[in-house]
């Protein structure tokens, strides 16, 4: 079985990262899987603020701790 492909955006806050990989995920009727997103809710289930700088260190905790696990749990989350 040949694997799922997944699309990746990378950019500056603002650039329209969201706003590309949506509409394709919505057209292309595939899974939209988001780091923000995911950071967030990690950040909520440990009690901290949602500041830029509180999700910031809590994202490069996470990729700092294990980015493949990161990854992976942002995909599964989707």
């Amino acid at each position: 079985m040949k694997p799922n492909p997944i699309v990746a955006f990378a950019g500056r806050i603002g650039a329209g990262k969201s706003s590309i990989s949506q509409a394709l995920a919505r057209d292309l009727r595939w899974k939209f899987a988001h780091f923000g997103t995911f950071v967030r809710k990690t950040a909520s289930k440990r009690g901290l603020d949602v500041s830029r700088e509180s999700l910031q260190a809590v994202g490069e905790e996470l990729e700092a701790t294990d980015a493949e696990a990161f990854c992976r749990a942002v995909l599964d989350d989707a």
